[in-house]
C-alpha cells in the first residue's frame, strides 16, 4: 500500500468548489509537510518543515494570449520609440517571448504540462496543454509539479485537501 501525503490547496478560484468550472488560469497556494525531516537542499532539520508554494496554473489559451500581448507591446514600443533595439527593456521582452515559445514547443511535443522558469522556483508558472483548466486538470498539474520538483516521490499517493478562502465561503 502506497503512503499518502496530504497537500493543502488554497485558491480563490471557483475551481476549488466546482469540478466542472472552466477558467484560463488560477493561483493556488500549496502547503505540505516534509516527512523525512530533511530539507530540500539535503540538510537535516529536527522538526518537520512546512513547505509553502504558490504556483500559477494557466491554460494554453492564456499562453497564446500572453504571446500575442508581448508581440503587440514589442511592436508598439519599437514604433513609438519606447524601446531601442538592445536596451534592457527590449531584451527582457524578448526573453519573455522566448520563454513562452519554449513552453509552446513542449506542447507541440505532446507534453501535458510545462513550466516557465526553474522547477525549483516556489512560485512557478505551470501551463496545461488544454484550452481551459478545470478542477481535475489543476489537481493533475499539482501532482506533476510536486513530483518533478522532488517534493514527493513516485511511490507516494497525494491527497489534495481543497480549502476555500473565508470570503468565498461567505458568498456561497
Amino acid at each position: 500500500m502506497a503512503k499518502k501525503k496530504k497537500i493543502e490547496v488554497i485558491t480563490h478560484s471557483p475551481i476549488s468548489i466546482y469540478n466542472d468550472y472552466c477558467a484560463s488560469w488560477a493561483d493556488v497556494w500549496l502547503r505540505l509537510k516534509n516527512s523525512k525531516r530533511r530539507l530540500i537542499d539535503g540538510t537535516t532539520h529536527k522538526k518537520r518543515q512546512t513547505i509553502k508554494l504558490g504556483p500559477t496554473i494557466m491554460s494554453y489559451s492564456d499562453l497564446e494570449y500572453e504571446l500575442d500581448l508581448n508581440f503587440e507591446i514589442l511592436e508598439e514600443g519599437i514604433n513609438e520609440g519606447k524601446y531601442q533595439i538592445g536596451d534592457e527593456d527590449h531584451i527582457n521582452l524578448l526573453k519573455c517571448i522566448a520563454d513562452i515559445q519554449f513552453v509552446m514547443e513542449a506542447f507541440d511535443k505532446d507534453e501535458k504540462f510545462a513550466i516557465m522558469g526553474e522547477i525549483s522556483d516556489p512560485c512557478p508558472n505551470i501551463f496545461i496543454n488544454s484550452e481551459y483548466i478545470t478542477h481535475d486538470l489543476v489537481a493533475n498539474a499539482i501532482d506533476w509539479f510536486l513530483r518533478e520538483a522532488g517534493y514527493v516521490t513516485k511511490k507516494v499517493e497525494l491527497k489534495l485537501n481543497w480549502k476555500r478562502p473565508s470570503i468565498m465561503c461567505e458568498a456561497l
